[in-house]
């Protein structure tokens, strides 16, 4: 229908060109062209149709470029609404959303320029809503308090739902409640007209303008109870509060974002005001903001004793023909460095740094604190202020210092270091005349292994140069030699197991601590095997080899060993045959696996068989058939295709062999590692052991292993339908009824749906996809109970065609065809 008038209209003005000579034909072109372009951007963000669209889906925002678009393209507000009714715009939609677009067309006209925010049941701007940080400043700005103004999301906004404040005063557009409960029982609804007076039931008129509520109850008590005998004497009670508020009007002047009137509800007060604006310029007053009523300045609010002390003293509610003005800044201090909270804050004649200081937090832990330096803006250049730690309650701040606060130095005053061969090595503190055997005794004194020898002091001196200084331990220790320490000395004492070649031996294989053990002189095989915790029930005792290092090795000769290899027969108790066999250092022994020593295989079966439980396989070659069978076979309420497999899979752990190895070559502190070679990894098998008639698939029957866990699962007698559906939803599984039937029982594909790629999910894990026969026949999945349909979306693509700007298409083809027109009767 809307395409239709487009070519009606242009068909008249094709009709009109054939009478206008040469330049009006060119006007007429022109003008033409700019009604389409106007035409198209105005609609082009609205979907075509729009019989299934809410009014409330609609923002403000797109409202608002609408109507300025459509009044330059010369529209009015009824073409606009006779356009998006015949889109589809159902009548309800329809009034509500002229409601709105006749409310901001009202607000648009206004001295305020702000165009958005909240409405009111008819339509009224209540409160303009606050810029956004793009229109406003950057939410990083420096100054103190812009955060409160920055974010999009108001802050500060009008709560329209609290109890009614007993010091609230009535005024004309007021609705007033009045309830009467107790022995007599009534309620009336009280509009206050122009001239303030309510007409109540009994009482009649009465002039309520500028009274409060608190006051207003009482005057009501007073006038009913001469016509309610119960209201005097206590049985009947009366309560008064607001229905609908009245709107005022207020206006804001001075340094804030967006000056202007604001038309606002009666219960907004002043920081609501404040943030409808956008709150103040960087360069506006957050502490001077004054409030004039009739001529005379009744409050001056200091936003700082909301920010610091959480007071909101200075929020009053406002009343109409207010007047807020924001003053430019009078004094502003930058306060960087080591303090709680960086920023730029204003500050009030007389104020001291010791007062920034407190609106930034105070110091952070490693701020030094005895002076802090900054720059100031002089006349006609700038100086160095600093500022002693005794100053800063007397130090006046003057407007664009900028002060900065910086660390304490790295360094201490105290410190001397003590490692090595003692129980407790660390830092220590250090006092003048301290002795070297002070320091040992607050390290808890020497370990056994000390070397005695001599101990190390690495001296620092003031001017960073370093000396390495070697006593004697044993002189110190017997008390014949005194050695002062300064501070920053690092003292270290020396091991005398360190200093000695480690020897050690290694051991795997078949016991139950493999590993790197040290070397002690006349150690024995079956000493190290009594360490290594003995035999593993998988070893194989008659052949324990020990590889030896040759002593002699020529290097030149790639064919001659580097290793002796000895085996050695022992008894699994590990007594004596013979003589003990003496080890070397760095002789590997190898415990070897008996092959035939294989341990048994267990698996377990879970769900819906006779007997579930723990099974053992007889054979190497036991499949899922006959365990199935051992369990006592399936249960009626067994869903036979939906049987998983769980496989645990031994996967080799390189970590630990790794360390193994660096021990081993690395020549560290030689322990134990106890840590498994091989961790478990789950894999999930979907398993197809039953024909579609229910018979054993041979073919299919699959080999278990060690550790495999057989889920069978309760049959579900649903299919369960999901993905781009006009509705997701579960559907009761009938035999023979195939894809479309449950994808229809799910509405249908919506819009987006990738029909082709769509793809069951069977209960034992496997998926099958549809296939497709030239692109033109497709092959959908058999379903069984339990299996979910499951239809992908579409991919975005930047390049797709959007039918919201059908209305750009269209305007572009008519005009070309509306110019090719006029150009031919030139």
């Amino acid at each position: 229908m809307a395409f239709y008038s487009v070519f009606s209209f242009l068909a008249y003005f094709c009709n009109l060109a054939q009478y206008l000579n040469k330049p009006m034909k060119i006007r007429l072109l022109f003008s033409l062209l700019v009604f389409f372009v106007f035409l198209g951007r105005s609609f082009a963000q609205l979907p075509e149709d729009l019989s299934k669209i809410k009014s409330a889906q609609i923002p403000d925002d797109q409202l608002i470029q609408l109507l300025q678009k459509s009044k330059e393209s010369g529209q009015s507000e009824a073409d606009i609404l006779n356009v998006l009714k015949q889109r589809g715009l159902p009548d309800a939609e329809l009034e509500s959303l002229g409601t709105r677009v006749r409310g901001l067309s009202q607000f648009g006209s206004s001295s305020s320029k702000n165009t958005t925010g909240l409405l009111n049941g008819k339509g009224n701007r209540l409160i303009p809503q606050a810029p956004s940080v793009s229109e406003n400043r950057n939410v990083n700005s420096m100054i103190f308090g812009a955060e409160l103004f920055a974010d999009a999301s108001p802050l500060f906004s009008p709560n329209l739902n609290i109890a009614t404040p007993l010091n609230y005063k009535v005024g004309p557009g007021d609705e007033l409640l009045l309830e009467v409960f107790g022995t007599n029982v009534f309620a009336q609804k009280l509009l206050v007209s122009r001239e303030g007076y309510i007409n109540v039931r009994y009482a009649g008129l009465i002039n309520v303008n500028g009274v409060t509520i608190e006051d207003l109850a009482t005057i009501l008590k007073s006038r009913l109870a001469k016509f309610i005998p119960s209201i005097g004497n206590g049985s009947s009670k009366i309560m008064i509060s607001l229905g609908n508020i009245r709107s005022i009007t207020v206006n804001v002047i001075g340094a804030v974002k967006k000056p202007g009137t604001l038309t606002i509800p009666s219960l907004a007060t002043l920081f609501n005001a404040l943030y409808a604006t956008g709150g103040p310029l960087d360069n506006g007053s957050f502490r001077t903001i004054e409030l004039i009523r009739g001529n005379k300045k009744i409050l001056e609010a200091d936003l700082y004793d909301f920010l610091i002390k959480g007071s909101q003293s200075s929020n009053v509610f406002l009343q109409d023909n207010d007047l807020i003005r924001v003053p430019f800044v009078q004094h502003q201090v930058k306060l960087v460095g080591l303090v709680n909270r960086e920023a730029i804050f204003e500050a009030k004649q007389g104020e001291h740094f010791s007062d920034i200081l407190q609106f930034a937090g105070g110091f952070r832990p490693s701020a030094y604190k005895g002076r802090v330096t900054g720059t100031r803006l002089g006349s006609f250049e700038k100086e160095i202020i600093d500022i002693a730690e005794n100053q800063f309650t007397s130090f006046q701040i003057k407007n664009g210092d900028s002060i900065s606060v910086t660390p304490i130095i790295d360094k201490f005053q105290n410190r001397v270091t003590i490692e090595g061969a003692v129980y407790k090595p660390g830092i220590y503190a250090w006092v003048a005349g301290q002795d070297l055997i002070e320091l040992i005794n607050k390290a808890a004194g020497l370990k056994n292994d000390a070397f005695l020898g001599r101990v190390n002091i690495l001296r620092t001196y003031d001017n960073l140069e370093k000396e390495n200084i070697s006593v004697d331990l044993s002189a110190v220790m017997s008390g014949k030699l005194k050695f002062q320490l300064q501070k920053e000395d690092q003292v270290t004492v020396f091991s005398a197991f360190e200093l000695k070649n480690k020897l050690e031996i290694t051991i795997a294989g078949e016991v139950k601590k493999p590993g790197i053990y040290p070397f002690e002189d006349s150690l024995t095989l079956q000493q190290v095997l009594l360490k290594a915790g003995g035999f593993t029930e998988k070893s194989m005792i008659a052949s324990v080899e020990i590889a030896r290092k040759k002593k002699q090795v020529d290097l030149r000769s790639i064919e001659q060993p580097v290793s002796e290899i000895i085996k050695v027969e022992l008894s699994s108790d590990l007594s004596k045959i013979g003589d003990d066999f003496l080890l070397n250092p760095s002789d590997i022994i190898t415990v070897k696996m008996d092959p035939v020593k294989r341990p048994q295989m267990l698996i377990s079966i879970n769900g819906q068989v006779l007997f579930p439980g723990a099974y053992a396989l007889e054979t190497q070659q036991d499949r899922l058939s006959q365990i199935l069978n051992r369990a006592g076979g399936l249960l009626p309420t067994a869903d036979q295709f939906g049987i998983k497999l769980i496989r645990r899979n031994l996967v080799g752990d390189t970590a630990s062999l790794k360390n193994v190895l660096r021990k081993k070559f690395s020549k560290l502190d030689s322990t134990v590692d106890n840590k498994p070679l091989f961790s478990e990894g789950l894999t999930e098998i979907a398993v197809e052991i039953f024909k579609e008639d229910g018979r054993l698939n041979a073919d299919r029957d699959i080999l278990l292993q060690e550790g495999d866990i057989i889920e069978v699962p309760l049959i579900k007698n649903t299919v369960n339908i999901t993905g781009e559906v006009l509705r997701p939803v579960n559907v009761q599984y009938f035999p023979g009824e195939g894809f479309n039937y449950y994808i229809s029982s799910a509405g249908g594909y919506s819009v987006k749906a990738k029909k082709g790629k769509s793809f069951v999910y069977y209960t034992n894990g496997r998926s099958k996809s549809t296939a497709a026969f030239l692109g033109l026949f497709r092959s959908y999945p058999k379903l069984l109970p339990g299996s979910t349909i499951v239809v992908p979306s579409k991919p975005e693509r930047s390049g797709k065609f959007d039918p919201s700007k059908a209305g750009i298409l269209v305007s572009a083809l008519t005009t070309l065809a509306t110019t090719l027109a006029i150009l031919k009767g030139l």
